[in-house]
């Protein structure tokens, strides 16, 4: 894993970690009225990422067959480092 960078894999398989690993963008199908929970793959050096850091993500996402043309829509996520810690303390260290 690259250090500081957090990556998105699709789920718990190996092939769809190592895509996420890879530099590039992917991109998946979800069937209409689904959702999907994506596995957020931490960096090898999260422990020393200070907690007051923001993790960021941008999420583009667009309709397979739209009946007219439409741009891409998008959805931005950010969460602190601290609350990260409050969240799962097992993984990514708990609070002192």
């Amino acid at each position: 894993m690259r250090p500081n960078e957090f990556s998105i894999a699709e789920d718990h398989q190996t092939r769809s970690i190592v895509a996420a690993l890879l530099e590039g963008g992917r991109s998946t199908v979800i069937d209409p009225a689904s959702h999907r929970e994506l596995l957020l793959l931490k960096p090898s050096n999260v422990d020393v990422i200070d907690p007051d850091n923001t993790i960021e993500c941008e999420i583009y996402w667009r309709y397979a067959q739209p009946k007219i043309w439409k741009r891409d829509r998008r959805l931005s996520v950010a969460i602190s480092k601290r609350s990260m810690m409050i969240l799962d303390p097992d993984d990514y260290g708990a609070l002192d």
